[in-house]
């Protein structure tokens, strides 16, 4: 399987013609995926629910509306439409109002990756699906955290209804809603097949987890909604282990979401500077050789390359190394090769006069044997007597300016409170003290990320990192087999600048070493 998701607005799918083949896609998956025709109406009874191009084009004719779905090669195999708006005096709101898999793309996750994009947002004030499927409102449960409660909705079912009005074509003043303490429920004269809701109801109940929505009439939906002001589940032993095996996957997945278009990463501005430095420091002339661990873009590889240097740079993320050698090509820089690899283990068969690795590519990883074996492959890249720029981020200061502070292992739910951000998709500017959490013992920040731009589908992830101390960076460079020249705490602004370990602009420490002669 080569399973791909994308999204689009509703606006953009209406001014464009080259959506007309995605929604006629959608309306044939709908039409024979979708279900059978229940005992409501007779005449149609047991026969599959069709949807027309025109009908469903109308479900995304509100510009609150969004289309969200997954092909496996050139094939949709499922799609969800999202009503998602700002609410004024509450908050965000995110209504699912129509998923559909292909049956043979059941039980892989397929709805769980559209659904957690729309419903995945932390910040949202309310998320929320109208449906006759247990499973997707316990997909609507686990992915919020929370219960979908018919009081809370009772209490909120005014403000429900008008936004369903107001947006959705399929509610009206005229329609019926029963909510009470027992039950959530809707007439949308919806006549779909019932026949397996009980069966699949004892299969999502369990002693700690009850289903609270009540039975359905035929042609009513359940009306599930979760609410930002409810007490969220606590993480599970088992939810943590996941999230900490996960943790490479998600670091990966935020670098490709980064925005790196001109202007935005503002840190990313003293190229030029930190190049004078670099061929100073590293003493470098035409014809030498550097290797750029963790190249990203590829910036500090060309614009070394320009002073007649041999340069390879390797980043794990490939859309970076499509993006460099685009801008090779586009500067017709010949001596400089970018190449798609983790640091922790590419071997590209030589040894260099250099080595740079920048900008916490160092501290990627949480756990300090990965980033040890960082530093031993850019050792083992070197010359006896080659020099290495390295810098890492400032633990000192992180820990000096944090609001929050608190250990994984004793106090894991305060994952669940760390307020979201788009940082690393706009500014990058990590050390904001409002959107991290530090782990005290580990020495380890965790930050809630969202990441809206491109076509991928919005996330929001947990994105940890690993931070240093001079002390600790040190003896790690030391293990490699790196004498170390000279340290500084420094700013992105002006590496030449030595600065204290708690000024407010030493972000980073920069770490001069030297590859060992024997």
């Amino acid at each position: 399987m080569n399973i791909t998701y994308e999204w689009c607005p509703s606006t953009f799918i209406l001014d464009n013609p080259e959506y007309e083949d995605i929604i006629q896609d959608c309306s044939h998956l709908f039409s024979t995926q979708y279900g059978k025709w229940g005992q409501g109406d007779p005449t149609k009874a047991g026969q599959n629910i069709k949807l027309s191009s025109k009908k469903l084009l109308e479900w995304l004719s509100d510009k609150n509306t969004s289309l969200y779905y997954a092909k496996d090669d050139n094939m949709l195999i499922g799609y969800a439409i999202a009503l998602q708006l700002k609410v004024p005096n509450y908050g965000n709101i995110s209504w699912v109002t129509q998923l559909v898999v292909h049956e043979k793309y059941r039980h892989k996750e397929i709805a769980k990756n559209l659904l957690h994009s729309i419903w995945g947002f932390s910040n949202n004030y309310a998320w929320g699906i109208i449906s006759a499927n247990p499973y997707a409102i316990r997909a609507l449960e686990k992915t919020t955290r929370r219960r979908s409660n018919p009081i809370r909705i009772k209490n909120n079912l005014k403000k429900l209804i008008s936004i369903g009005i107001e947006h959705l074509p399929y509610i009206s003043e005229a329609t019926e809603t029963f909510v009470n303490s027992e039950s959530s429920k809707i007439n949308t004269n919806f006549f779909v097949d019932h026949s397996d809701v009980e069966k699949m109801i004892e299969n999502v109940i369990s002693d700690d987890t009850p289903w609270t929505l009540g039975k359905l009439d035929e042609g009513w939906e359940w009306l599930a909604f979760t609410f930002q002001d409810q007490i969220p589940f606590e993480l599970t032993d088992n939810e943590i282990q996941s999230m900490l095996d996960a943790s490479d996957h998600v670091v990966q997945t935020a670098y490709k979401r980064m925005n790196y278009a001109e202007g935005t990463q503002k840190w990313t501005s003293n190229t030029l500077s930190e190049v004078d430095y670099i061929i100073r420091e590293c003493k470098l002339k035409p014809g030498n050789t550097l290797i750029d661990f963790g190249c990203g873009q590829g910036r500090h590889s060309l614009e070394i390359a320009k002073h007649g240097i041999i340069v390879k740079g390797i980043d794990y993320v490939d859309k970076n190394i499509e993006h460099a050698n685009k801008n090779k090509n586009k500067l017709n820089i010949k001596n400089v090769n970018f190449f798609s690899g983790d640091c922790r283990e590419i071997d590209l068969g030589c040894c260099a006069d250099a080595a740079i690795c920048l900008y916490d590519v160092i501290g990627t990883y949480a756990d300090n044997y990965h980033n040890q074996k960082i530093l031993n492959n850019i050792s083992y890249h070197l010359k006896p007597g080659g020099i290495a720029i390295i810098s890492v981020m400032n633990y000192d200061l992180t820990l000096k300016n944090a609001k929050y502070i608190f250990s994984l292992k004793t106090n894991p739910e305060l994952l669940l409170s760390l307020a979201p951000s788009n940082i690393m998709e706009t500014t990058g500017n990590i050390f904001n003290p409002d959107y991290y959490l530090v782990d005290t013992v580990e020495q380890i920040v965790y930050r809630r990320e969202q990441f809206n731009h491109g076509r991928s589908l919005p996330i929001e992830l947990i994105v940890r990192d690993k931070r240093f101390r001079k002390d600790d960076i040190v003896k790690m460079c030391e293990k490699a087999g790196l004498t170390v020249v000279s340290t500084a705490f420094v700013s992105a602004k002006d590496w030449n600048y030595k600065l204290d370990s708690l000024d407010n602009s030493a972000k980073e420490i920069l770490i001069k070493c030297q590859k060992q002669l024997h």
